[in-house]
């Protein structure tokens, strides 16, 4: 496949060139702004907490217990048939011994059926909405490696991809994840410099134009950002013909959203000092700013704007899944920004050997066979069936990225600049 870029490999804490462009000419860089770093994004409120129960019934729900309901009486991982015993409230004479023995029955019974499911270890893996759905990754995902493992999968949605590491650094050491999938280059300097993620023994025949080298993160899909519309609508060509158009656009949030922080690293790697410039354009162009991207995808196709900020291989479901031909995504002068996805494991987990083998799992055919008609993003590893037809007509002819640490650096004024925009 023709690839847009060349250039040198991605790693944290990013102390290397930017990329250049392919067929440049001049070889030049891409665009690169330095800026001073302001307040912290903010951080979600946190989740309530939800008790978890042992699998047990309490003393108090004892009392209404019917011995013979074997539901009520499975006992959770170190709970003893004795403890479970113990609740059942005193009986008449007459009916205490049969009662006791079929309770007894009962429990016994009851306690062979979780002890086989202890043998199997469970992973649990924090993703964004989108990756678990059933047009998705995730369920084929989870069959195939579920029956590479003999494990249970588990991946617990949880919002956008900039709203995960919200979450696990809210969460740090206690959190309930093994793995986190779904955060972006945008992210991984911020991720790393958590201290919660463990370095992977990962390695693979990456076909992402950059190559990659980092020791905490391993990439899973790619592709690039752009504005997707109805193909007879015509489209403005750049940032700023867009914001002197009467265009109406659907984004997302950068606080939750890779995507919504994707576009502000775009503009930013474009127009450097002028992007709060771009912003003040914009802003009465953007008909709303939604959490994820499943949220405003959904609003673009009900017809509530005329574009939505998406990637150039959105159009590619339309026209393999659905046979439709009536969506394009379009070409900005500018070029557009690349997004490489990634997942890394916790240091705190306490299945370190099964959060290796789903991370040496992705890089196989397995996975990454899955991505392109399900994520409809770019495999990082090329499957052996190769990449479905016409998908490489959606990669643009110029690129822009920003070194990880980069990203993180100028990340805050960004944000700034797109609030004040917004708050006008």
């Amino acid at each position: 496949m023709t690839r847009a870029l060349t250039g040198r490999s991605f790693g944290t804490p990013g102390n290397q060139d930017f990329a250049t462009r392919k067929g440049s000419g001049d070889g030049g860089h891409w665009p690169v702004a330095h800026f001073d770093v302001r307040d912290p994004l903010p951080i979600p409120a946190p989740r309530p907490n939800v008790r978890r129960t042992s699998g047990c019934p309490d003393r108090a729900e004892m009392q209404h217990a019917n011995p013979l309901n074997l539901n009520r009486l499975t006992p959770a991982e170190g709970r003893s048939c004795g403890q479970i015993l113990s609740g059942i409230p005193n009986l008449a004479p007459q009916k205490e011994d049969a009662m006791r023995h079929l309770a007894i029955s009962a429990g016994l019974i009851a306690c062979a059926i979780p002890a086989l499911a202890q043998d199997k270890p469970e992973l649990t893996v924090y993703t964004y909405d989108s990756f678990v759905t059933d047009w998705g990754p995730g369920p084929a995902v989870k069959e195939a490696f579920e029956a590479t493992c003999d494990c249970t999968l588990n991946f617990v949605a949880a919002g956008d991809g900039a709203a995960l590491l919200s979450r696990i650094k809210l969460e740090g050491a206690r959190s309930d994840a093994d793995v986190v999938l779904g955060i972006d280059t945008n992210l991984i300097a911020e991720a790393a410099a958590t201290g919660l993620f463990a370095e992977h023994s990962v390695s693979a025949d990456y076909t992402i134009p950059l190559g990659w080298n980092d020791t905490r993160f391993v990439p899973y899909d790619w592709g690039f950002f752009a504005f997707v519309h109805d193909t007879d609508f015509p489209p403005p060509g750049s940032f700023t013909a867009l914001a002197n158009s009467d265009a109406k656009i659907v984004i997302q949030d950068p606080r939750s959203s890779t995507p919504g922080l994707g576009l502000l690293m775009w503009i930013k790697a474009a127009y450097g000092d002028e992007a709060a410039k771009i912003w003040d354009g914009l802003a009465d162009n953007i008909v709303t700013v939604t959490p994820g991207w499943s949220e405003a995808y959904g609003l673009f196709l009900e017809g509530e704007a005329d574009m939505v900020l998406s990637y150039t291989t959105s159009p590619a479901y339309h026209i393999i899944a659905e046979e439709d031909m009536s969506k394009a995504a379009a070409t900005f002068v500018e070029g557009h920004y690349m997004q490489i996805e990634v997942a890394g494991k916790l240091a705190a987990t306490d299945q370190p050997e099964l959060a290796d083998a789903f991370l040496n799992f992705m890089v196989t055919d397995g996975f990454q066979s899955v991505i392109p008609t399900t994520n409809w993003m770019y495999p990082a590893v090329i499957p052996e069936g190769g990449l479905p037809d016409g998908f490489a007509d959606f990669e643009p002819i110029k690129a822009l990225i920003l070194d990880p640490q980069k990203a993180r650096d100028i990340r805050d004024d960004a944000l700034a600049e797109w609030q004040d925009a917004l708050s006008r």
